[in-house]
C-alpha cells in the first residue's frame, strides 16, 4: 500500500515505486540534454555558432532523442494492429 503517514509526514512506497522512479529519472535525463543544449539562445542574442555546435545540438536533439523515442515506439507498437481492416463479408 502507498498510503503515507499524516501525522509524521512520512510518504508511502509501493512496488511501482521501484520501476517508475528509475524510468522517469532516465526519462528527465534524456529531457535535459535537449533544454541545457540550445544554439538557439546563442543565435537570438546576434552571436554566431560554429559548424561543430551545430552539428553537436543535431546530434543530441534530432539523432540521440529522436532516435530513442523512435525506437521506443517501434517496439511499443511493434505487434498492434491498430487499424486492422478485415471486413466480415
Amino acid at each position: 500500500m502507498a498510503a503515507g503517514n499524516a501525522e509524521t509526514g512520512q510518504a508511502g512506497h509501493s512496488v511501482a515505486d521501484s520501476v517508475l522512479i528509475p524510468a522517469f529519472k532516465g526519462l528527465l535525463a534524456v529531457i535535459s540534454v535537449v533544454k541545457d543544449y540550445s544554439p538557439i539562445d546563442a543565435l537570438s542574442t546576434g552571436r554566431s555558432i560554429t559548424w561543430g555546435e551545430l552539428g553537436a545540438a543535431f546530434a543530441q536533439v534530432v539523432l540521440l532523442v529522436g532516435g530513442g523515442f523512435a525506437v521506443a515506439g517501434i517496439i511499443l507498437f511493434n505487434r498492434r494492429e491498430t487499424g486492422h481492416g478485415a471486413g466480415t463479408q
